[in-house]
């Protein structure tokens, strides 16, 4: 079945239906459908993630995400839907992720920017101590970090 047939509403629509919001019938069709490239998106999301965290997990916010793809979808921008829908199901399961997570995001970039940091503002100190000139784009609060640091 041709997926732009499942998202139109040709049939007696139910309750809450219209262009962009199928019947329930409609979504459960939709879902079982599209369930191997949620497990896809797992998969791969898996590998890069550690083992404490299950498959199962992604799988279950990555239906979330395809149940909010059809219900948001709309026919009138002439996209793929197995495109957007991908787009959707791995983003929830990257806010499941991020919502799991306990350290903010902002945490978690700070060693990553400081280590791309450190090679250029030593070639520009000369050294570990010798401080010539502090690089613009540097802020007050890596400033501060890096000489206490260093």
């Amino acid at each position: 079945m041709d997926e732009r047939s499942l998202v139109r509403n040709e049939s007696v629509p139910g309750p809450g239906a219209g262009p962009g919001n199928p019947d329930l019938a409609r979504q459960h069709q939709m879902v079982l459908q599209y369930a191997p490239l949620i497990r896809y998106i797992a998969a791969r999301l898996a590998l890069r993630l550690p083992s404490h965290i299950s498959q199962e997990d992604l799988i279950s916010s990555g239906i979330i995400g395809l149940i909010d793809a059809i219900q948001k979808y709309d026919l009138g921008k002439h996209i793929n839907f197995g495109t957007y829908a991908e787009y959707r199901i791995k983003g929830a399961m990257l806010d499941e992720l991020r919502n799991l997570d306990w350290i903010p995001r902002s945490v978690r970039q700070r060693p990553t920017s400081l280590r791309r940091l450190t090679p250029g503002c030593r070639r520009i100190w000369g050294g570990r101590r010798r401080l010539r000139k502090w690089p613009p784009s540097l802020s007050w609060t890596w400033k501060i970090f890096i000489i206490s640091w260093m």
